[in-house]
């Protein structure tokens, strides 16, 4: 018996309450159809899997991957104040495209996955879903905690500054006191481009809190 034709949304939408859903609500997510994305607050973090789709599926055809984050507005509170005469940076503590997370099966260069409203959808669900429990729940775990977050930026090589306002949150202040040292080497030395004027931010945290000097 052939399947009834679907436009992509309602295909997505339609396999994930099938094959994902379920296993998302036993670890606390919810599952929002209007904005086809899954939410869960850890303590003060919220975390965020959203899906995204080909903006060329057709029919019975629907290309998707997903976009993973998470969000500390703990973190707004601290920086304001301690920094009150600097415009916040945010609360993401990380994100990435699934694609990027360490494990996930389908790297940058590789297909993301597609679903064609055939028996084969099951399978292609049963990856995904590995996907989810083995490399994007436990990536996202890490980035929820600060030192998790501190290492995923400082592994991209970005935002040291913010790295190290969350390992002064967890009191790791000899790791905060290092992380601006690598960040300052980096710019300073190595001459990689302060694309988003982390230098400036990085000295003063270095005259707050460390012994090189104290701001008056």
């Amino acid at each position: 018996m052939p399947f009834d034709i679907m436009k992509p949304k309602e295909l997505l939408i339609t396999r994930l309450q099938e094959h994902i859903v379920p296993f998302m609500e036993e670890r606390g997510f919810r599952f929002s159809k209007s904005r086809v994305h899954f939410t869960r607050k850890v303590g003060q973090v919220c975390q965020n899997i959203a899906l995204c789709s080909d903006r060329y599926n057709t029919a019975d055809n629907c290309t998707f991957w997903t976009m993973w984050s998470a969000n500390a507005p703990e973190y707004l509170e601290w920086y304001r104040k301690q920094w009150s005469d600097e415009k916040p940076p945010g609360d993401t503590l990380g994100d990435l495209a699934d694609w990027n997370i360490p494990g996930w099966s389908r790297g940058p260069a590789g297909p993301r996955y597609t679903l064609t409203n055939t028996a084969e959808d099951a399978a292609v669900s049963a990856s995904f879903r590995s996907d989810i429990e083995d490399a994007g729940l436990p990536w996202l775990e890490r980035i929820s905690t600060w030192e998790g977050a501190a290492e995923h930026f400082r592994k991209q090589r970005w935002r040291y500054d913010k790295a190290a306002d969350f390992l002064l949150i967890a009191a790791r202040l000899e790791e905060a006191h290092g992380m601006i040292l690598e960040g300052i080497h980096a710019f300073e030395v190595e001459g990689r481009r302060d694309n988003f004027e982390e230098l400036p931010r990085l000295r003063r945290r270095l005259a707050r809190y460390f012994s090189e000097g104290r701001e008056q």
